[in-house]
């Protein structure tokens, strides 16, 4: 009698300990998603009041983002969701070359390189022309431009 009540009780145990593994992984899951919901509101709530670009030059564009608090906000924030696996925290490099103090970078070199990507020996930069528009490749732009006036790039 005992042995039954042994195994009864091992196979509850069992039972719940899956049951709270199954309800961990989608908390888990949830908060992902609901992070990921709520990085995308923010992205979008900048990028719906920039106006459309056109043909205006890169340059224009550019110091327009970089004089808007919100919209670098929101660059950095894709920057670090995005770039900074390789290219480091703030472009201090990492697998890939440091951005930060480059004085030879232009806006013109950095947002072909976002948009067509980048083969350097071993190494493979994505083209992002499929993940993000015209703008976000703008505000990314933007966000690698400002890296060249970090104060350690004075010293």
């Amino acid at each position: 009698m005992k042995s039954k009540i042994n195994e009864c009780t091992t196979k509850s145990t069992l039972l719940i300990n899956y049951t709270n593994f199954k309800m961990m992984n989608w908390l888990i899951v949830s908060f992902i998603f609901f992070t990921l919901c709520i990085t995308y509101q923010q992205v979008l709530a900048v990028t719906d009041d920039i106006p459309a670009e056109g043909d205006r030059p890169i340059a224009d564009v550019i110091t327009e983002f970089q004089s808007s608090p919100e919209t670098m906000e929101a660059s950095e924030l894709m920057f670090n969701q995005n770039c900074a696996y390789c290219h480091g925290n703030k472009g201090g490099g990492g697998k890939s070359r440091k951005m930060q103090c480059l004085r030879f970078l232009n806006n013109e070199y950095v947002y072909k390189t976002i948009t067509n990507g980048k083969r350097s020996g071993s190494l493979i930069m994505p083209s992002w022309s499929r993940s993000f528009d015209k703008t976000k490749r703008l505000m990314l732009t933007a966000y690698v431009m400002s890296l060249k006036t970090l104060p350690q790039c004075s010293k």
